[in-house]
């Protein structure tokens, strides 16, 4: 009975990061589909909607971002070291991607 409390704070942690990743991939996926961007690269590439994939992927990185907090509250630290460690190396690339998409802008003006 002692773990109750821990498991429903693992519980409530889940549903909020749920929640939030479900409105930032919908947000995020109609104002794609509003731009004529999207489809013109799906029709042109014979693919699913891109708004589709990058929503799929901000979900999915939003309940990445939550897994520590989760793992935390129910007190599961044998799991949590090693995602804390994929996360904080997972991270650690963003400066290098900005980087590189800055990089590619610039040569793409050029």
């Amino acid at each position: 009975m002692a773990f109750v409390p821990h498991l429903a704070a693992g519980l409530v942690l889940t549903l909020v990061a749920w929640l939030l990743a479900t409105m930032i991939r919908a947000a995020v996926t109609k104002g794609l589909q509003m731009s004529s961007r999207d489809e013109q690269l799906s029709s042109a590439a014979g693919m699913a909607p891109m708004s589709r994939s990058v929503g799929n992927v901000l979900f999915w990185l939003v309940m990445l971002l939550f897994l520590p907090s989760i793992l935390s509250a129910l007190r599961l630290d044998g799991t949590l070291g090693p995602v804390q460690t994929m996360l904080a190396s997972t991270l650690a690339l963003v400066p290098n991607i900005f980087a590189a998409l800055v990089i590619a802008f610039v040569g793409f003006v050029v």
